[in-house]
């Protein structure tokens, strides 16, 4: 095979992000299953010597209840398993008065580890190596790609006048489905599948080819069934971590972040859907944003491989490449994220309260959000490329949410509802105060807002990009 070094291989542009909402990325709380336990006061976690903690457990006549509860987590969903995070620790609590009833939880853990480190509460910003807040790459990366995928659908659906997405996978997937799910992890799953769905179809059915000496094509590094990282599509785009965020008092600040949900009158259920601003999580609703203020702009990079991209051939996949140079990218940013900026507006205007047409706390309520809106809108012409990181996409994102038809934009959300919760859903009302349907009539009914005193004031995870000027390279370090 013949050995080519591409010239200018590597095309890199450096972004300049400004925040134009508070900005959060979880330093995230470890994986804690058993065997491991996070203490969230004193954000550590200690990894237990498994001898010596069964022996304690034998002493204490708690062996084969452990046991007990170990298999009947591991039978539980992924979904379900996220909403019971840290099941050691709460198995120590219950049990304490047998396992150390002389001694704090804290030496209980230090005497039985086999190491202990330290496990940032989720509130925290995440940080490098040197503890300063930075944006992950990898966090930039998947919003690009989510509009990658977009851009992808939509180039396929003019080309072949077919809907990928809701005409055949969602139809196919939705076809004899219950309505009322056995568990509410259904709609984490069926998005889950979806996500999966469209990797393997959008991005990893390519050939990734070469020519031999003879200038023949041959295909080369196909992947196995079930790994198709190695024909990602993805991979001809790298994105860097960013700068550090400026120390700068005001550009990190703790926010009160809440969720706002549309009316309902189950007050009693077993999730509370009445339409008011629910504490983010039972522990602690305050995240570590990062804030437009004094100099809060940061920058990365944005490289584009243009061997990796050359080595796809899509002549046997459905779906075009949609980028060939860094313009694209730029193009594709801007087109989904302004979709996704009109529908979200859109939601707090038409279901929310709406000023004037209801009583003071709920034009109060709305009044600020919706002037953000109003504001970045009447600049949107002055700003390059909007995007939306961090925490507080949700649904609206992660499940290509301006690409999916209502009806199964409304089913994939009713698949996170019990019958009780559908049914109030039922008895429901909006912002005017009128009776309404929300089960048939939108999707999702929540989205986190930033509050300050009791009043929304705005979203979560807008920023805008400005790219800089181009530069090629043979090799990048």
């Amino acid at each position: 095979m013949k050995l080519i070094v591409m010239k200018n291989r590597f095309e890199t542009c450096e972004v300049t992000l400004t925040p134009l909402s508070p900005i959060h990325i979880s330093a995230g709380n470890p994986d804690y299953g058993w065997g491991a336990v996070w203490l969230p006061l004193q954000e550590k976690i200690f990894i237990l010597d498994s001898e010596r903690f069964s022996q304690k457990l034998v002493e204490s006549n708690l062996f084969e209840k452990y046991i007990e509860e170990v298999e009947k987590w591991i039978k539980l969903s992924d979904s379900e398993k996220e909403k019971q995070l840290n099941p050691c620790f709460k198995f120590l609590q219950e049990n304490s008065l047998q396992l150390f009833p002389n001694t704090d939880i804290n030496k209980f853990l230090q005497d039985l580890s086999a190491s202990e480190f330290n496990a940032p509460n989720g509130n925290r910003f995440i940080r490098n190596a040197d503890g300063h807040a930075y944006i992950p790459g990898s966090s930039i990366k998947g919003a690009i790609r989510t509009a990658v995928i977009y851009a992808m659908l939509e180039e396929y659906k003019g080309q072949m006048k077919k809907d990928y997405l809701n005409d055949t996978y969602l139809k196919s997937f939705f076809d004899g489905m219950s309505p009322i799910p056995k568990n509410t992890g259904a709609g984490f799953d069926a998005r889950k599948r979806m996500d999966e769905e469209l990797l393997k179809s959008v991005f990893e059915d390519f050939e990734l080819t070469e020519k031999d000496d003879s200038e023949n094509i041959i295909t080369f590094n196909r992947a196995k069934l079930g790994n198709g990282s190695i024909t990602n599509l993805m991979r001809a785009i790298l994105v860097s971590d960013s700068t550090p965020i400026p120390h700068i008092q005001k550009n990190l600040l703790d926010e009160e972040i809440k969720i706002v949900m549309l009316e309902n009158p189950d007050l009693n259920g077993d999730r509370c859907l009445n339409r008011q601003a629910l504490p983010y999580a039972t522990n602690n609703n305050k995240k570590q944003c990062f804030e437009p203020n004094q100099q809060p702009f940061i920058t990365f990079k944005i490289t584009i491989d243009k061997e990796i991209l050359r080595s796809f051939d899509s002549r046997l996949n459905a779906f075009p490449v949609v980028f060939k140079e860094i313009k694209d990218i730029e193009k594709i940013i801007n087109a989904f994220y302004k979709k996704v900026y009109e529908v979200e507006q859109e939601y707090y205007l038409d279901q929310l309260a709406l000023p004037g047409e209801y009583n003071s706390n709920e034009e109060r309520m709305i009044e600020n959000v919706l002037d953000f809106y109003d504001k970045n809108t009447a600049s949107y012409p002055k700003l390059l490329t909007n995007i939306n990181i961090g925490l507080g996409s949700g649904m609206l994102y992660k499940t290509l949410f301006v690409a999916i038809k209502e009806e199964y934009r409304i089913k994939i959300r009713n698949l996170q509802m019990t019958k009780r919760q559908i049914d109030n859903q039922r008895r429901g009302y909006n912002g005017r105060g009128n009776p309404i349907d929300w089960i048939n009539k939108i999707a999702p009914n929540s989205r986190h807002l930033v509050f300050k005193n009791g009043i929304a004031t705005r979203p979560l995870g807008w920023a805008n990009l400005k790219f800089g000027s181009i530069t090629y390279e043979d090799s990048v370090l």
